[in-house]
C-alpha cells in the first residue's frame, strides 16, 4: 500500500495529474455547442421548445467519450506517465532498491486506473452543470453514475496495453495503436465480433443504456442493439483483459527490466 502512496504522491505537482483534469473539456464544450444549435434549429424555434434533453445529451456525450476521446487521451496520458518515469530514470533508481520489478509495474497500472476516475468524474461534474444550464428539471443522477462507471471499467485493459506498448516501442505505435482501435471501436461495434475487440466493449455497453447506435444515432424500439444483456458480458470482459494485461505487461516489463 506504501508503494502505491508513494506512486500517487510522485505525480502530484507534475502536469501529468493537470491533464485527467483537462481531458473532459473538449467534449463537454463540443456538447456545448451541439446543444445550442440543436435549441435553435427551425423546428425548435417554430415549437417554441428547447428539443434538447437529458437522454439527447446522454446520448450525445457517452457516445463520443468511450469511442473516442477515452481511447486516445490513455495513450496520451501513457506516453506522459512514461517519459515522466525516463526524465526522472526513476525506473532504475527503484529497481536499485531492489524493488520487485512486477510489483513496482502492477502499482503504476493501479495509481493510473484511479487516476483516470479523475476525467471521469470531471466530466460527470461538467455534464451536470450543463444540463443544469440548458435542460432543466430532475438531474437523471443513477444514470450519470452508471453510464459514467461503465465508460471507466469497459476502458480498463487499455491502460496496462498502453503503457506497455510506450514502455517498449515508443509514442509513434502507442499512439497508432489509439487510433486505430477508436476506428475499429466504432466500426465493429453494432456486429456480432463485437466480443473480440476491446475497443468496442465501452461503446457497446453504453449503447442499450443511453439508447444511441455506436453510430451516433438514436436506436429505435425493437433493435437488437437494446438488449442489456451485453452489459455484464462487457463488463465481465473488460475486467477479466484487464487482470490479464496487467500481470502479462508486468511478466514483460520483469524480463525488459532486467536486460537493461
Amino acid at each position: 500500500m506504501n508503494s502505491i502512496a508513494v506512486e500517487i504522491l510522485k505525480y502530484r505537482r507534475t502536469f501529468l495529474k493537470k491533464m485527467f483534469f483537462l481531458i473532459p473539456i473538449l467534449p463537454l464544450i463540443l456538447t456545448v455547442m451541439i446543444a445550442i444549435i440543436s435549441a435553435n434549429t427551425k423546428e425548435a424555434i417554430a415549437a417554441h421548445n428547447n428539443t434538447f434533453t437529458w437522454d439527447k445529451l446522454f446520448g450525445l456525450i457517452f457516445n463520443w467519450w468511450p469511442a473516442v476521446f477515452l481511447p486516445i487521451s490513455i495513450a496520451l496520458l501513457a506516453m506522459m506517465i512514461i517519459n515522466t518515469e525516463n526524465e526522472g530514470r526513476n525506473f532504475e533508481a527503484q529497481l536499485i532498491h531492489n524493488i520487485v520489478p512486477q510489483k513496482l509495474w502492477i502499482n503504476k497500472i493501479i495509481v493510473f486506473a484511479i487516476y483516470m476516475i479523475i476525467p471521469n468524474l470531471c466530466l460527470a461534474i461538467g455534464l451536470t452543470i450543463i444540463g443544469i444550464m440548458l435542460v432543466g428539471g430532475p438531474i437523471p443522477i443513477v444514470d450519470l453514475v452508471r453510464d459514467d462507471l461503465f465508460c471507466w471499467v469497459c476502458l480498463l485493459p487499455l491502460l496496462p496495453l498502453h503503457l506497455i506498448l510506450d514502455y517498449l516501442w515508443g509514442h509513434l505505435l502507442n499512439f497508432s495503436v489509439a487510433i486505430m482501435g477508436a476506428f475499429s471501436g466504432m466500426y465493429f461495434a453494432a456486429r456480432s465480433f463485437w466480443l473480440f475487440d476491446p475497443w468496442t466493449w465501452g461503446i457497446r455497453v453504453l449503447s442499450p443504456l443511453i439508447g444511441v447506435h455506436p453510430n451516433g444515432t438514436k436506436l429505435m424500439a425493437g433493435d437488437a442493439l437494446l438488449n442489456t444483456s451485453v452489459v455484464p458480458v462487457g463488463v465481465s470482459l473488460a475486467v477479466g483483459l484487464f487482470v490479464v494485461l496487467t500481470f502479462g505487461s508486468a511478466a514483460i516489463f520483469k524480463k525488459e527490466s532486467i536486460l537493461k
